[in-house]
């Protein structure tokens, strides 16, 4: 996909990637090509029926002054192993924003890079990941800030819940020539079931003396005095905690500027039960 110079596309533009089938194995790769001073909203989504394995590569070119707002949704089926990458690169001026959001597969892993090549660059990372039963979903990102002035911010949210495993590792790289640049990451998991897991290794390798970054992780299960409050208030305890739930995910669905996938995720959320 080219988007020409100076072209704003107004509706997203969305690719489904849907395998149906048994041992199918799959590699499908898009290329999205944005102009300088372009727009666009991309979709992506991943879907299957059977035994498959899925092997996706998204390639980004973000030329100056250019923005993309890319949602990515990994849905695909139980029996499905599924393996991304989104690797975005960024011209001076360049804005990018996305979310990525996974729910299906059983072993599933998202690598997401990005590097800034020109200064004044903003880049917009935020995810969901809701598993459950024995399901195993990997991110893995790293943000290259390469000029000054770049800014970054990464928001990874992850819902485990029954013998669900999750991991983040996520890595910011601000080498000397970067000054004056504003990064910050946090991972904060919510872990449903005392037998769900989650490792996180959120890192920062900083080189240059004048910039703005910080870093964390947060591991929490739902806070009994929350549920009291709610229930005291009349709100049953099962509903009580899919309201918590339903909140901790907000964070990430809420901003979704496309409206029917804003509200497929919020039915999805409102429907967990633990």
């Amino acid at each position: 996909m080219h988007v020409g110079k100076s072209t704003v596309l107004e509706q997203p533009v969305q690719v489904v990637y849907l395998t149906v089938g048994d041992s199918l194995f799959v590699q499908p790769r898009c290329l999205v090509v944005a102009d300088t001073s372009s727009a666009l909203t991309l979709v992506e989504e991943f879907h299957s029926a059977g035994t498959n394995f899925t092997n996706s590569v998204t390639e980004l070119w973000i030329h100056d002054n250019a923005e993309v707002t890319h949602f990515r949704l990994q849905q695909e089926s139980a029996e499905t192993a599924h393996i991304g990458k989104s690797a975005d690169t960024q011209g001076r001026d360049s804005r990018y924003r996305t979310t990525a959001i996974n729910l299906g597969a059983s072993i599933s892993r998202h690598n997401l890079e990005v590097y800034q090549t020109g200064p004044q660059t903003e880049t917009t990372l935020n995810g969901l990941t809701a598993i459950r039963d024995k399901q195993l979903a990997d991110t893995h990102s790293l943000i290259a800030l390469g000029y000054p002035h770049g800014m970054a911010d990464q928001l990874q949210k992850n819902i485990m819940d029954e013998r669900a495993h999750g991991v983040f590792n996520g890595k910011v790289y601000v080498p000397q020539k970067a000054q004056l640049t504003n990064a910050s990451q946090l991972n904060r998991n919510l872990l449903l079931s005392a037998k769900s897991r989650v490792d996180t290794k959120p890192e920062l390798d900083i080189v240059a003396d004048d910039v703005k970054c910080a870093h964390g992780a947060t591991i929490s299960q739902l806070a009994p005095d929350e549920l009291f409050y709610l229930q005291s208030r009349g709100i049953n305890r099962d509903q009580a905690q899919r309201l918590l739930i339903y909140a901790f995910a907000m964070e990430i669905i809420e901003p979704i500027s496309v409206a029917s996938l804003r509200e497929r995720m919020t039915q999805y959320i409102q429907q967990w039960t633990v």
